[in-house]
């Protein structure tokens, strides 16, 4: 079908917000760090269309490619030789930033430092991460220590969406539109937590451009994002958590059996007169609110000093994919005939199996074969705190052949007590239904590990910290993909 053939014009407008620091990266960098924030002509982030449209042609095809109506070739494009292809039928902006009165910015900004959202968003590293790649055997792989550059959770976008078509009711827009509702992940590292969006309001309404009235009120139709225009359908943010299809999520609510920390930032939390040498992990969030005027509309609030304890999805994936892998071997060397044999295997062989749950990255860039996404998708944590969950503990340390301190090897660390937090961990079902029945097993056993307070997460593990409890696992398809049913859950607690 031509897009010249198509008189019915689709046009969404989509506000999102980060639920999760984010990179977007241009795949440069520069002397401090290894990866680049994608910017605007005024320096701001953005999010390219191309990302949008990507992201939205993938989930079309997982979720709707098996669905009566148009292909997803049909209705994203294709190109598969100079003669043979079609145009895309779905037409999506680059999405721009808002700024403290919640509005995108469209033009050039002449004074940037006159908004305190965007003059903290303009800086070339807005906030910072550091991480370091542990290998199968638990320690840290050769010349893998990284960092990367993170815009801040709370960052707001608008971008638009139209489509061309021959009907006024489009089943491939309704799709769409179904598909916008849901929380997407758009740039690096979205199975370790990064990039995780969010819904705020979605706006759209069909012209028939045939159609003189249907013309007239799509010329009234603003160009600008931030131009004010009556749609006929508007969708706001969900305030229950929509199931995502095709994908089960399990959930585990940690209680701490001690004190726990994850990373540091170097920013202290507790005021005293020495600063802690260790900090707990914080970082700063854009928070939005209603202005006292009663309009209704959002104005945020970036305070610096008003941070949230993060619990990186990154570490909490580590601790667990090789809890993982120590199941694994595990439950191969009880199904192993002979056990000595069975150590001398290749190591590496094991953690492949590994990998199809938690994903690797390729050995290079021109390798087509390695490198893959892993299955599993976790979510960064953000928890609200006051000074009195945060507390400071002085350490020393002993000369093994005195007994007596080391001079100057006395310092503190910030932990947090009692604090507990919700994991989440989501599966896509599409790719999954492939992994092995012992896979499935070892990553039930590691979770258990978890949920008994026989796996520490964070920092310190070997002075008691760390360890977590709680009542059970909470799998939204109660317990099918994993192959557990709840009554098994009940009875091997019981044994």
């Amino acid at each position: 079908m031509k897009i010249n053939e198509r008189s019915w014009l689709y046009v969404a407008r989509c506000q999102i917000e980060a639920e999760s620091g984010f990179m977007l990266s241009t795949g440069s960098s520069d002397s401090l760090f290894d990866n680049l924030i994608v910017r605007d002509a005024n320096g701001l982030p953005t999010i390219p269309g191309t990302t949008l449209a990507g992201v939205l042609r993938h989930r079309y095809e997982s979720w709707f490619e098996k669905h009566p109506g148009e292909s997803t070739q049909d209705l994203f494009g294709y190109a598969e030789s100079e003669n043979n292809g079609s145009i895309s039928a779905v037409a999506v902006s680059f999405a721009l930033i808002h700024d403290s009165t919640n509005s995108p910015v469209e033009r050039r900004v002449g004074h940037i430092s006159d908004d305190y959202i965007l003059e903290r968003l303009i800086q070339s590293h807005p906030l910072q991460r550091d991480r370091v790649k542990i290998n199968n055997r638990g320690v840290a792989s050769d010349q893998a220590k990284f960092d990367t550059t993170l815009a801040p959770k709370g960052c707001r976008f608008t971008f638009e969406i139209r489509l061309w078509s021959q009907e006024e009711n489009s089943s491939s827009w309704d799709r769409i539109m179904d598909m916008l509702r849901y929380p997407i992940h758009l740039g690096r590292g979205t199975r370790s937590g990064y990039g995780k969006f969010s819904t705020v309001v979605l706006k759209w309404e069909c012209f028939n451009l045939k159609d003189d009235s249907g013309w007239k009120r799509f010329c009234r139709l603003p160009g600008a994002l931030a131009g004010e225009f009556d749609f006929k359908h508007v969708v706001e943010r969900d305030t229950e958590v929509l199931k995502i299809p095709h994908t089960v999520t399990v959930s585990m609510d940690l209680e701490p059996e001690d004190y726990w920390r994850f990373g540091q930032t170097g920013t202290p939390t507790v005021v005293m007169e020495h600063s802690p040498d260790d900090t707990v992990f914080t970082e700063p969030v854009i928070h939005w609110g209603r202005e006292d005027s009663g309009k209704g509309d959002a104005k945020a609030n970036f305070d610096v000093e008003r941070r949230m304890l993060v619990i990186p999805a990154s570490g909490l994936k580590g601790a667990i994919s090789h809890r993982v892998l120590y199941h694994y071997h595990r439950l191969e060397c009880m199904a192993s005939e002979d056990s000595e044999s069975w150590a001398m295997d290749d190591e590496q062989t094991r953690w492949e199996r590994v990998v199809e749950l938690f994903g690797d990255l390729k050995a290079n860039v021109d390798d087509e074969e390695s490198g893959r996404a892993g299955i599993l998708t976790f979510e960064d944590v953000y928890l609200d705190f006051v000074q009195k969950d945060i507390g400071v503990m002085q350490h020393n340390s002993i000369d093994r052949f005195t007994g007596g301190t080391i001079d100057g090897a006395l310092f503190s660390e910030e932990l947090i007590w009692k604090t507990s937090f919700t994991l989440r961990i989501h599966v896509d079902l599409i790719r999954g239904e492939s992994i092995s029945s012992q896979s499935r097993e070892a990553l039930h056993l590691a979770l258990k590990d978890l949920a008994e307070g026989r796996l520490s997460l964070g920092a310190a593990s070997s002075r008691g910290h760390g360890y977590f409890s709680c009542p059970g696992l909470d799998w939204s398809d109660g317990g099918k993909w994993i192959n557990v049913s709840p009554r098994q859950e009940e009875n091997s607690d019981n044994e």
